[in-house]
């Protein structure tokens, strides 16, 4: 394969990052942003600036990666390999709208660089919702808080899947197949967001459960780019 070019970008400004790298993010075979000259230290030295490649790398397979195997392994182990439904918290629900009506928005206007950032902001935040969520259910052994968390994290999964499915298309569809879902119902907004429940079937949500597909240990839904790898 064709090695990427490299490139030194000077100075993060307006077209530093917001052109050169924003056609890295979306171009990491063509080109890989090294070094960055710019008087700020910090950013000199934070690898996330260096290569806005890395950053964007390490949203999806760390980031997404972890939220979207955190599911199916709380399923798998405490839900008998189902996905729980139910309610969505109500902050949970008010996150994902913001980022829904941002992230149209944005494509609307193509800001590309725009919709990274939307989508950044979500999945990071929708990771720390699970981790905290989670941490909390488990020291106050609260089953329940158990049950919530993961109803609020599958329905935040899906939500990121849906906005970057543009984006990585491959590693959605295997979040999709392995929920156990069709591909045209999953990816579609003809929806009103309120819960996996309007994904299910009548019977499903009377049993409030959804059989999804068991995840092998170690599963990678994304993997890094091979320009990434020295």
């Amino acid at each position: 394969m064709e090695q990427p070019i490299t490139a030194v970008i000077g100075g993060l400004g307006v077209r530093g990052y917001e052109v050169y790298a924003s056609y890295a993010r979306r171009n990491p075979d063509k080109i890989r942003i090294v070094a960055v000259a710019d008087p700020d230290p910090a950013k000199r030295d934070d690898p996330r600036y260096a290569d806005p490649v890395l950053k964007e790398g390490a949203l999806l397979t760390n980031v997404f990666n972890r939220l979207a195997r955190s599911c199916f392994y709380e399923a798998q182990k405490n839900f008998d390999g189902c996905m729980p439904l139910g309610a969505v918290t109500p902050e949970v629900r008010r996150r994902a709208f913001e980022a829904l009506l941002d992230y149209e928005e944005r494509m609307h206007k193509v800001e590309l660089h725009r919709v990274m950032s939307v989508c950044d902001e979500f999945i990071r935040w929708s990771n720390k919702w699970w981790a905290d969520g989670i941490k909390a259910a488990e020291a106050s052994e609260d089953a329940d808080a158990r049950r919530q968390v993961l109803v609020d994290s599958f329905y935040l999964l899906r939500v990121a899947c849906l906005l970057m499915h543009p984006v990585v298309p491959v590693g959605c569809e295997k979040i999709c197949d392995y929920l156990n879902f069709e591909f045209d119902e999953f990816f579609s907004w003809n929806y009103d967001f309120e819960g996996m429940d309007e994904l299910c079937s009548a019977g499903e949500i009377t049993e409030a459960r959804h059989r999804i597909r068991e995840l092998p240990p170690r599963f990678d839904f994304f993997e890094k780019h091979p320009s990434q790898y020295k």
